[in-house]
């Protein structure tokens, strides 16, 4: 299948096999200049192609920027950081419920960020020093993951993106703004506790950590591998 296909030219540039030897895992330059330019259209890339006409009403509006998080059989899940996040019916577009709620209370979130974890229903939000996991469907939250630091910094260090490995361990790309952390990416534990980590391969030419660089990156899975792409 064209998406198929699509996917697996990622995974192929994006990431090493940890069980290779550690010289298969050395960063990939590619040329983009030097490469061929030709215009693609969406038929060569999509098999099909969704158009879902989303309820609006004020219990639903998102404002500003919102965007996909997450898609099941059944749903769509849309959110904005700073606003929070709708369930929408992925046959109507209807309304279903506002997921979570923003605010200081027990079980409320400062942003929505985070990731969606399609096999298990739950949502990621931020509550300061931890996250939050939210059932998108019962607005229950199922589970609680203390955030992993690599610095004293207040901004950088941090882990903003929980990626669900399994029922004990999650991953997630580190915010190194400054360029002096030497990993980039960590699995850790519910207690934030890191169990392996993965080497940082980008060169950072300055280094000011008054500036803050939102750079969280996707994480999937094709096949039997976990994929991460940086986002730019």
């Amino acid at each position: 299948m064209k998406w198929h296909f699509l996917i697996l030219l990622i995974a192929f540039c994006s990431c090493g096999n940890s069980e290779k030897d550690a010289g298969d895992n050395l960063p990939v330059e590619i040329d983009f200049y030097a490469a061929e330019k030709k215009r693609i259209y969406m038929d060569e890339l999509f098999d099909k192609i969704e158009v879902i006409p989303l309820e609006t009403t004020p219990d639903c509006l998102l404002q500003d920027y919102p965007w996909i998080a997450g898609i099941t059989d059944g749903n769509v899940l849309m959110k904005n950081d700073f606003v929070g996040a709708c369930l929408f019916s992925r046959k109507e577009g209807r309304f279903i419920h506002n997921v979570g709620k923003k605010g200081q209370g027990p079980d409320e979130y400062i942003l929505v960020g985070g990731t969606f974890c399609k096999e298990k229903n739950l949502m990621y939000a931020n509550r300061g020093n931890t996250w939050i996991g939210i059932n998108i469907e019962t607005n229950k939250v199922e589970e609680r993951v203390k955030k992993p630091y690599f610095t004293n910094l207040k901004i950088a260090g941090g882990v903003d993106n929980p990626y669900r490995l399994n029922d004990s361990l999650y991953m997630g790309y580190i915010n190194n703004i400054t360029g002096d952390i030497k990993y980039k990416i960590a699995v850790f534990n519910r207690n934030g506790e890191a169990v392996h980590l993965y080497p940082n391969h980008l060169l950072y030419p300055k280094k000011n950590q008054n500036e803050f660089i939102y750079v969280s990156g996707i994480f999937y899975r094709y096949k039997k591998n976990c994929v991460f792409i940086v986002v730019l």
